[in-house]
């Protein structure tokens, strides 16, 4: 099963009154590689999911999600 696809509003593509973020979300943070499921891009895409939802629905201009670093996590074991 795939991540649901969203723009850079963290809007449900294709439902354009739906957000979602973290793990379920896919986006692609630096225009190239999709987000992790992971605290690395869930918690910020939270925030801006948070955010666009109320900025939605009282007709605000909603902030484009933006992290401007991208890591991969390895672990090397004990």
């Amino acid at each position: 099963m795939d991540r649901v696809p969203v723009d850079a509003d963290l809007r449900v593509e294709c439902l354009s009154n739906v957000f979602a973020a973290g793990g379920c979300a896919r986006i692609l943070i630096d225009g190239v590689r999709p987000s992790v499921m992971s605290c690395q891009h869930g918690r910020p895409m939270g925030r801006y999911a948070g955010n666009n939802n109320v900025c939605d629905a009282y007709g605000l201009e909603m902030l484009p999600l933006e992290i401007d670093w991208y890591t991969t996590i390895c672990d090397l074991g004990p």
